[in-house]
């Protein structure tokens, strides 16, 4: 805990707001990392193996694999490459 308090009077002590307010934001923004989350079963999941495995489960539900096929009716429409005089790059 000393450490942290030695940074953080650093912190201030070396007088750029820059460093100071990125080391704030970061506190106040920081992640703690996935909170628990329900099953399909309505249990509580806390550990990390557990819900990565949720997890994975659920996207594998809804993506699909390539199968190297385009379908072309689901493309969008061509845009032309110039727009108003401009090329477009």
């Amino acid at each position: 805990m000393d450490c942290i308090v030695t940074h953080e009077y650093n912190l201030v002590a070396d007088g750029r707001l820059g460093k100071f307010y990125k080391y704030v934001n970061n506190k106040l923004n920081g992640s703690k990392g996935i909170g628990s989350l329900n099953s399909p079963s309505s249990e509580m999941l806390y550990s990390d193996r557990d819900k990565a495995m949720l997890l994975n489960d659920h996207f594998n539900s809804v993506f699909t694999i390539d199968n190297g096929v385009i379908d072309t009716t689901k493309l969008p429409h061509k845009v032309d490459d110039v727009i108003h005089g401009c090329q477009v790059y």
